[in-house]
Order: C-alpha cells, then structure tokens, then sequence
C-alpha cells in the first residue's frame, strides 16, 4: 500500500469513527445507486482529527469510494436543521450543556436515552433546546416535539404526535394512522432504520413515553432520545437508569444573582444601591430561572427602595410555598384588563396570533394594546411571529387561578377550555353567568348534539369555541353578549335566524357546511353591525358572499378554499374598513364586482390561485392603501392603468400568470414596490422603468419567460435579491456592478451566459451567486473576469456542470470569505494547483463531484 493509501486510510478511519461509521459494515451494507456509481470520482473533503493536512491519490479501492459517497451523503443530509431559540441570557447553562454531553456521549456506539427531570420553571426545556442545537447536525434525522403535556390532552394528540414523529423522521406525511397502537407498529417497523435524534419535552405521563419511545428496540444504535418531565418516576417506569437520568438543579446564587440582574436592571450585575436588596431577592427566589425572570421583570419599572422592600416582603411570606404563588405575585400586581387578557392567553390563545383576540378584548374594553405591552415587559406572555407565548408554569398558574375560582363544580369558573369539562357541563345544564369562555373540540370523527338550553344560564358569555358540534333548540338561548364565535364544521346551511349575534366580533365558521352565511331576513343582516373579522375558509358549499351592507367595521375577510364560490355581492365595496381580503384557491371565481375598487383601506387582496379570474376591475388604482396584490396562477392578461396609482403597493406577486406576456412601463412609478415576483410567468420582458423602483429588494423571476435584464437595472440601488434561474436571458448587463447592495444573485440554468462583465467585482455586499449550467446541456460560462476575486463578501459560490469554463482567474482563489464552494461537473480544476485551496481560508464546504482532476485539493486543517 502506498504512502498516500496509508494516508487516506487513516484519515477515512478517523472521519468515520467521529460520524460513528463502522468502516467495514458500512462500506459492505451502503448501495450504490446508479447516479452514486457514476461518481465514483466525486469528492468531498471530510476533515477530521489533527491532520495538518489531507492529500492522497484516487487509485483507491471500491470499499474507501463507498466511504467517500456515504460521508458525502450523510454531509449533505445536514443542511436546513431547525435551531430553537434557548434563553436571552443563558446564564448557567454552558456546564449543564456540557454535563448532558457527557450522560448522551455521542461518539459512542450504542442507543442512549437521557432523562432531565426537575420542577418546573427550573430550565428543562432551555436545556433541551440547547443541546437540540449542539448535535442534532449529527444525526439522520431530528425532531423536537415540544410541551408534550399539553399536546396530549388535545383530540387525537398521541397520534398527531405520532404522524409528526413519521413525518419528520421518515419525511412521510401520507402514512394514515387511526390509533395509537397503529402508530406504535409504524414506528417500530421503520424508524429502525435511520439513526435519530428526538426530544420528547415536558412528559407528564408514561403513556406518551410508549407512545412514541417505548422500547429500546425501536431505534438503530448510536440513535439518541432526550426525555424531560417534572416526575422522575416517569423515567424510572420507562426502565432508565441513574446514569441516564439528571436532575437539573436550580440556579446557585451567583448565577441567580446574575440573571435576576439581567432582568432587572439590564447589565449582568445590580446597581451599586440595589444590591443588597437584589440579593435578598435572589435569597428568598430559590434559583429558579423562570422565577427569576419574572421577578426580574417586575422590579424593572419599580424606582424607589420602598416598592423594593414592600415586594420582598411579600416574597418573603411566600417563600416557602409553590412556585405557582411565587409567580402570582407578578400577576397581582397586574390591572383587572390585564388579568382578563392574562388568563384568555392562559386558556385559549397560546400559540395563537394574537391579531383576532385583539378585536374581542376591544370591543370588550379591555385595552389590549397597554395591556400586552404590560405582559410582555413582565415576561408574563412572549411575542414571537405575531403569536402568543407561555412558558408553561406560567400557563398552569393561570390555569390554576381559574380553577380555585370553584374547585369542585367548574361551571362556577370563569374559563372552561379542557373539552371533557365543557362538555360535562353543557350536558347537564351546569352553566352559571361566571362563566365567560367555553372551548370544545370532541374530534372530527363524531358530531356531538347538544341543546342551547345549556348556554341559558351563561349570560357572561363572550367566547365560544366549538368544533364538530350540532345544536337542537331555541337558540335565543345563546347570549347576546357574545364577542367571539368559533364555530368549525358548522353543520347549518345558514346560521339560525334567531341566533342573536348583535356583538359577534369575530365569526368563525371554517371547514362548515354553510351555502348562505346568513339568510336574507332584515334582521339577520343587521345582526352583525359589529363584526371585524370574518372567517369562512374551507366552507366549500358556499357558492356566493353574503350581503355586506350592514357590516361596515369588518376588517378581515378570509374565504380561502371555498372551491364553489363564484360570487361576491357587489355590497363589499361598503367594507371601507375592510384591511385584508383573501380569497386564495377560489377557483370558480371568475371576477370580482367593480365595487371592489372602493375600498380605501384595503392593504391586502389575496387572488391565489384564483384560476378563472381574467382580469382586474379598471380603477383597481382607487385603492389607495393598498400593500400587497397577490395574483398568482390567475388568467390575468393585462394589469390596468389605474394601478399605477397605487403608491403604497409593497408586494406585487404574478407568479405562474401564464396569460400575462409583458409588464406596463408605468411600473416604474410604484414608488414603495419592494417585492416583485414572477416565477413560471410568461411575461417575456423587464420594462427598463424598472430602474426607477428606489426602493425594490427582491426581483424573482425564475422560470419565467424574460429574456432579457434590463440596462436600467443598475439603477434600481437597494435591490438585495435577484433570481433569474432557468430563463433564456443571455447576458449580465454591465449596470449590475452598481448595485452595491444586492446580496444574492441567482442564475442557475442560464445557459445562454457565456460571460460576466468586468463590473461584477464592485458587487461588494453579494454573498451567494449562483450560476450553475444544466444538466445535460451545452453552453454555460465560459470565461470569469479577473475582477471575480474582488468579491469579498461572497460566501457561497454554485458554479456547476460548466463544462465549456476551462479556466478561472488567479484572482478566484483570492476569495477568503468563501465558505462554500460547489463546483460539480467543472473541467477547470484540471489546471488548478491543489495548493490553491488553502488560499481559501473561510471554506466550509467543497464539493467537486465529477470533477476533471487526479489528486484531492491539499487543504490546510
């Protein structure tokens, strides 16, 4: 065996062994499919261990190339993890990190299941999320399935759980499942296969351990399970042992003095004259993270010492009680508006967007916007992606805080949102006027019947949420009081004529059977005077909207997937508060009503997929708050000139318009248009008004029928994105150098480009370009300019199958922020010293499958 063998060999051992490969088993049990065999000589460099260097030659056996293809597999079967977010300030938890390290040791053959147990709030989760991120690039597969407890209580949870647990290992999402056992026989059967990590978080009970972790036998080795609960119990009925289970601790006092600082002053320690009363705070908080940052956030807006001694006292009372009480001393301190919205978000809005609650807590005058900013700044609530948060100490306490309103007979609380409980109570006719909010959802397989008698008692009532549920009766039995009806899989064609809705707000009826939302009865129309949003998605009887006239305060209209709809009556131009309206897959639509034009207030008309729709009303211009026109895969042929009065449009999307052959001049008077798309749109030219678009960002074309970008382009300052894959445009034209903010340029598939120009090399912001040829096809670049190394921002560089590129620039290799490199199928590494690689210091990722060379690159470790 040769020097160079002796080398590869060794340095194929040890990449293996850090990937936990076997390089007998593996390289004897990995097929090699066709296209694999055809990359014998495909190369990706693995770089391990302390090897200053990796250089060897190809001639090498067919086991090491089956090594070679199975490490570049496995590489490639990374990209797009999720990452979680962990803790603002993760104060502490590096050394917990570390000690979970060493309890899953992951370079060790062999399943591994660790349990983290310890009371909640202690930071569980944090540290999941954490160790998620550290490793889950090492494995096959990876899912974190989060609030485990809560999941489970819902219809179906165990086996929704189950179809996730399919879906994100085995990227299936068609395998029907209609219990539990048929999910445990799925995953034991297929999950085997492929080496996983999964999270189970917040397990409450051993029936959601068996339910999708039971047996060891059920995962390949070297697979690793993380398991958090409250109960250690639960583990040990699970069969770990000590040496696989960790109690996570509370914070010790300078961590907690540490983070309680972060969160009450904004600095990692106290000010100098609150010291001694924030470590006296700390004393008395017992460590706990959740605690801490709640505590933290109250003192925040507290200034003088005696507001600080007057809460320690009271922290003190309460020190040696449950963490619940401790908590509920920041939710004492709340008004009664932000108590109400607390305990809503507790019940019935976590991991809801939180714009439709809005208008209920509105209408009902608790002043929802002081009162989130208030939750939010006391860490009661998060707000992440217009969606409310809650950690679920939090979200128990709440919850708890309901409960004690009447321990023993729940139709005397507040809030009923565990469906067993509704449903209990309707039945027998148990509600009193506490009771304010009611959810129950019994399943979509069933249709339960209940009679409105049950609500007659309930005159607080102001949200009702049901779902698969008919009702018998007088349904002026139903309060008037009502400000949020939720009503899914409505059995009625109408809603019942004497269902008194004069306060409905928001009116939900998805996935129902309603052809007329309302009947025509004078009265029925008026009854919804209040009404801001409403929702008939799915409700794929509906043939027509319904008359508009008296509901002049709606500002949200969704009728997404109503497949039958070919009408909207001609009254919505009365909508003048109407902000958004969304009409996506309605494909019997054929137009809409000219009336449409007057809506002033309108930011959003949403046509997607609207399949029949021809063309726009002329003086759709008149809407002239409008932001976003999506008119995606409709027939439209012409866009009308009005539309050039629309100054505030930020978003316009013609993707797939497959009648629309040009765009107008005049859009270059859109002065706000920042997104512009028209992928696998026939529009066969850019108009050079385009350059008059200040302030565009993102220009995508793909797939489209342009030919040509153009001159004007350069002009357009502030565009960041440009996508032109697979059109027939031929050249770069030499503006683009003027954009000195555009950070992505796609041209994969361009196969007419033959060359840059020079002026590329002032790109100085791009970080990705992308000009790969076609498989197959002839033509693609053929010659970079020298200027190419100029680019000193460019990250990622796709340059694949140019077979007519011989040569690139002395200059390329200047690069030194280069990180990825793909460069498949490229004939120009035959000239190339492999020494030149090392130049490119930032390199993360090389691949140069099928490439014309005879020895790997030598790359510096």
């Amino acid at each position: 065996m040769s020097a160079h063998q002796m080398i590869l060999q060794d340095a194929l051992k040890e990449a293996g062994e850090i990937k936990g490969y076997d390089m007998k088993t593996e390289a004897e049990g990995y097929a090699l499919s066709p296209l694999e065999r055809r990359q014998d000589y495909s190369v990706l460099c693995f770089l391990a261990g302390k090897k200053a260097r990796l250089f060897c030659s190809l001639l090498f056996g067919r086991k090491e190339i089956k090594i070679i293809l199975l490490i570049v597999k496995d590489a490639l079967d990374k990209v797009n993890k999720v990452v979680w977010d962990v803790a603002k300030y993760p104060v502490g938890l590096d050394s917990r990190v570390n000690h979970m390290m060493k309890l899953l040791d992951v370079d060790t053959p062999g399943l591994r299941i660790v349990g983290i147990y310890g009371m909640g709030g202690v930071g569980k989760t944090t540290l999941a999320k954490a160790v998620y991120n550290r490793i889950s690039s090492r494995y096959k597969a990876s899912c974190f399935f989060s609030n485990i407890k809560e999941a489970s209580t819902k219809f179906d949870g165990l086996v929704a759980l189950q179809k996730q647990l399919i879906s994100e290992v085995l990227h299936d999402k068609y395998t029907s499942i209609d219990s539990v056992s048929q999910g445990i026989n799925v995953i034991k059967r297929r999950v085997h296969s492929k080496t996983v990590l999964i999270v189970l978080d917040d397990v409450s009970d051993v029936s959601q351990l068996q339910a999708l972790a039971g047996e060891r036998n059920w995962f390949s080795p070297r697979s690793r399970i993380i398991i958090t609960t409250r109960n250690k119990h639960i583990l040990n009925l699970q069969g770990l042992k000590e040496d696989e289970t960790y109690q996570l601790e509370e914070l010790n006092p300078k961590e907690s003095l540490q983070l309680f600082s972060y969160h009450a002053f904004g600095t990692a320690k106290p000010i100098e004259k609150y010291v001694d009363l924030s470590m006296k705070v700390v004393r008395v908080t017992g460590g706990l993270p959740l605690t801490l940052e709640v505590l933290g956030s109250l003192f925040f807006d507290k200034n003088g010492s005696k507001e600080w001694e007057d809460l320690l006292e009271r922290l003190k009372r309460d020190q040696s009680k449950d963490v619940h009480l401790r908590l509920k001393i920041s939710y004492d301190g709340l008004d009664v508006n932000e108590k109400q919205i607390f305990l809503d978000i507790a019940c019935f809005f976590i991991g809801k967007g939180k714009e439709r609650a809005i208008h209920m807590w509105k209408d009902s005058h608790f002043f929802p916007s002081i009162a989130i900013k208030v939750l939010l700044q006391k860490s009661l609530i998060k707000n992440k992606s217009g969606e409310f948060e809650m950690h679920d100490q939090l979200r128990d306490m709440g919850r708890q805080i309901v409960v004690q309103e009447s321990p023993l007979r729940p139709g005397l609380r507040s809030r009923l949102w565990d469906s067993a409980e509704s449903l209990e109570v309707l039945h027998n006719l148990e509600g009193t006027s506490n009771i304010e909010a009611i959810a129950l959802d019994i399943g979509k397989k069933d249709l339960t019947d209940l009679r409105t008698e049950a609500f007659a008692a309930m005159s607080g009532l102001r949200l009702l949420h049901i779902a698969n549920v008919n009702f018998a009766g007088d349904f002026t039995c139903i309060p008037n009081k009502l400000k949020w009806l939720k009503w899914e899989g409505c059995p009625f064609k109408s809603l019942p004529s004497e269902f008194n809705l004069q306060e409905v707000v928001v009116l939900d009826l998805s996935f129902g059977m309603v052809s007329e939302v309302w009947n025509r009865d004078v009265s029925m129309i008026k009854a919804f005077g209040r009404l801001r949003v409403l929702n008939l998605m799915d409700c794929k009887h509906l043939t027509a909207t319904p008359d508009f006239s008296n509901t002049p305060h709606m500002v949200k209209l969704i009728l997404d997937r109503c497949i039958l709809l070919a009408q909207v009556h001609e009254s919505v131009g009365c909508l003048k508060n109407l902000i958004c309206l969304s009409m996506r897959d309605c494909y019997q639509l054929k137009e809409l009503p000219n009336s449409i034009c007057e809506l002033s207030s309108l930011e959003t008309l949403d046509l997607h997929r609207c399949s029949k729709v021809s063309a726009l009303a002329m003086h759709v211009g008149d809407m002239e708050s409008l932001k976003r026109l999506i008119l995606d895969q409709t027939k439209i042929k012409t866009l009308p000139d009005s539309m050039r009065q629309l100054k505030k449009l930020n978003l316009l999307s013609l993707d797939g318009c497959r009648s629309l052959t040009e765009l107008p001049e005049w859009i270059g008077s859109m002065e706000s248009l920042r997104n512009l798309t028209l992928r696998g749109s026939t529009v066969e030219r850019i108009p050079e008004s385009i350059g008059q678009l200040t302030n565009l960002v993102r220009l995508n074309a793909e797939r489209s029928s342009i030919v040509a970008l153009p001159h004007s382009i350069g002009k357009a300052k502030n565009l960041r994105r440009i996508y032109v894959d697979h059109t027939a445009i031929e050249e770069v034209p030499d503006s683009i150098g003027s954009l000195e903010r555009l950070e992505i340029f796609s041209l994969d598939g361009c196969n007419h480009i033959k060359f840059f120009p020079s002026s590329i090399g002032l790109l100085k912001n791009l970080a990705e370009l992308s000009i790969g040829a076609t498989l197959g096809c002839t033509g693609g670049i053929r010659e970079l300019p020298e200027s190419f190394g100029s680019l000193t921002a460019l990250r990622r560089l796709y340059i694949n199958l140019n077979a007519e590129l011989l040569t690139v620039p002395s200059s390329f290799f200047q690069i030194s922020s280069l990180e990825d490199l793909s460069a498949h199928g490229c004939n120009w590494l035959e000239g190339v010293d492999g020494n030149d690689f090392s130049k490119l210091s930032s390199l993360k990722k090389l691949n140069l499958a099928d490439g014309n060379f005879y020895t790997l690159p030598s790359l510096l470790l």
